[in-house]
């Protein structure tokens, strides 16, 4: 991996002379604690471009710059955790099955939160491609879109992914309960006009951004075989994902066609490969159960997501600095308008709730940060910003 990453590194410089920089703006607002969720703001309409990034003409990696970035302290290491479809329901609802909602989850004690506006490019309800391209990109697009301009000319936008190799830094895309080239993982590392391009999706990882760390589950195009082909070491299984170890000299792709490894290992393993890399990585780890377990209505299934997810940030902690690693919690948008309504809950009880509908809803969701670089998280604001937060690096 030492050997795959310097020639990354070498690789990356070679190509880009542009100078990267970002602009990071928004509402301010109370930072709301961990049991109040995201109520609404007045930072303006979900629908609105107001905190997009604007492009001002760098070839292939034209993103702006703000003063702010210039003023605090800047991460070297980028963790992005998303809980897709998890909204402050559901991480209420598993506090009161962890402990009675005596105490914050892990991630809802970092010391900057505050909660995201998630609509699609023209206001409405978000799926998962459209909020995961604007965190990748910093752009609204419309739903199925993978990280491109549309609405617009159609072509392709710069993403998180491709910012980091152009300063050098190594990257990696992990999820489970979802094949690899879904919808969020492929807003970061690939480009695509709908989600359901599986073809497209596992093309631009494995012959285009080449991320040094790819894991999830297997697809059409996506499999152990391609990514062997494409010069990935490949592992399918736990003891497998161990054996290769830090050492590799190829990049790394985790097939699993299952819940294991779980997404903690599947996170440790990918900490291990990036850590390598002297110049810094970004990480992006999802979990997709707890969509599947809103889509199906079934709250049992998101708490048992919501506590994986949680012992994925675990390990990040343990493994990296947190004087040089920012790692951000948050979700693409809510799904099931889940409401929890046990007003006395018991720890280890599924607390009494309902739900409002099978699909996804337009709730707030709530960001959670720790950090250099995580003071400007903070209020309510556009799921566009995320992306100035992920690109703000030294």
């Amino acid at each position: 991996m030492a050997r795959y990453t310097g020639i990354m590194r070498r690789t990356a410089r070679a190509l880009s002379s542009a100078v990267v920089l970002v602009a990071i703006c928004g509402c301010r607002g109370r930072v709301p604690q961990p049991a109040d969720g995201c109520a609404p703001t007045q930072c303006g309409d979900a629908g609105d471009d107001d905190n997009e990034v604007a492009n001002v003409g760098v070839p292939d990696l034209d993103v702006v710059v703000g003063e702010d970035e210039l003023n605090r302290a800047l991460p070297s290491n980028v963790v992005l955790f998303i809980g897709d479809g998890m909204g402050a329901e559901q991480q209420r609802a598993t506090r009161m099955f962890k402990n009675g909602d005596a105490a914050p989850l892990t991630f809802e004690a970092f010391p900057h939160a505050g909660c995201v506006h998630t609509a699609n490019a023209s206001g409405g309800v978000t799926d998962s491609a459209a909020a995961a391209t604007a965190m990748a990109t910093g752009h609204k697009v419309d739903n199925h879109v993978i990280s491109q301009r549309t609405p617009g000319d159609g072509r392709e936008l710069p993403t998180v992914v491709e910012i980091a190799h152009a300063r050098g830094k190594s990257t990696g895309l992990v999820t489970t309960a979802t094949p690899l080239t879904d919808a969020t993982p492929a807003a970061f590392g690939a480009h695509a006009s709908t989600r359901y391009d599986d073809a497209s999706i596992a093309n631009g990882y494995l012959q285009r951004s080449r991320p040094a760390v790819l894991m999830g589950g297997p697809s059409a195009s996506m499999t152990a075989g391609a990514a062997a082909d494409a010069g990935y070491a490949t592992a399918s299984s736990s003891d497998e994902l161990d054996a290769i170890g830090a050492a590799a000299a190829a990049p790394l792709c985790g097939i699993f066609d299952g819940a294991e490894p779980s997404l903690a290992e599947r996170t440790r393993a990918a900490l291990e490969e990036l850590l390598a890399d002297e110049d810094g990585f970004f990480l992006l780890v999802e979990h997709e159960g707890t969509d599947n377990g809103g889509h199906a209505n079934d709250l049992a299934m998101i708490i048992d997501a919501v506590l994986a997810l949680e012992a994925a940030v675990d390990t990040a902690l343990a493994l990296t600095d947190a004087a040089d690693t920012l790692i951000i919690v948050t979700a693409d948008h809510e799904t099931g308008s889940l409401t929890v309504h046990d007003a006395s809950p018991e720890a280890g009880a599924v607390p009494e709730h309902s739900f409002g509908t099978t699909g996804h809803s337009g709730a707030d969701v709530p960001i959670f940060a720790t950090g250099p670089g995580a003071e400007a998280v903070g209020g309510c604001f556009q799921n566009t910003r995320i992306f100035s937060l992920l690109t703000a690096t030294r």
